[in-house]
């Protein structure tokens, strides 16, 4: 009777170790139906998890000093600013898919920084730029459309073609302001 008890006991053991090794955090749901893959696996769960993508920075944690890296990783365009250009402010307003950055620079290079973005954005997506109040596809930046010193667009990203929407342009206080906002990679 002992030697059925001790082998009971030792078959339950053997069992919750083999479950527990089997499972592993693959990044998806773990809501006892796994519906949602991670991200690799073109889930729902469309940004990067944990401590973000190549830079380690979460979209959330953005600052002036990672802005550019959480802007590469989040949203494969790799800016870079003019010259004597500064950063005045960098942040993401819901800590999921937006990043808003305002600098201190020259107000007469701001179409020429939006066209910088602009080429920047294109080169990422294979589905072209459309205009970010409807379906216009634009083939250069001279398409867009000024609108007293702001220019939008919208693009699509990544393999689940995700919807970002940019937009650059001169604030009430007289900074520049770069606003990118959708679901990420």
């Amino acid at each position: 009777m002992k030697k059925a008890i001790t082998f009971a006991l030792v078959l339950v053991l053997a069992l919750s170790l083999l479950t527990a090794c089997g499972e592993k955090d693959n990044g998806g749901s773990t809501d006892g139906n796994n519906t949602t893959p991670p991200a690799s696996q073109g889930g729902n769960n469309t940004t990067p998890s944990g401590n973000g993508g190549n830079s380690g920075v979460n979209i959330k944690d953005t600052s002036i000093d990672n802005w550019q890296a959480v802007v590469k990783d989040y949203f494969g365009i790799d800016i870079s600013l003019p010259s004597g250009w500064s950063v005045d402010s960098a942040q993401s307003l819901n800590g999921i898919s937006d990043v808003t950055v305002k600098f201190k620079g020259n107000l007469d290079e701001l179409a020429s920084f939006a066209e910088a973005v602009f080429d920047l954005t294109k080169a990422v997506t294979t589905d072209g730029i459309q205009s970010a109040t409807g379906s216009t596809v634009y083939t250069s930046f001279s398409e867009t459309e000024d609108y007293s010193n702001s220019y939008s667009w919208k693009w699509f990203h990544g393999s689940n073609k995700a919807r970002v929407q940019v937009i650059v342009e001169k604030t009430y206080d007289g900074l520049i302001s770069l606003s990118i906002d959708g679901v990420t990679k």
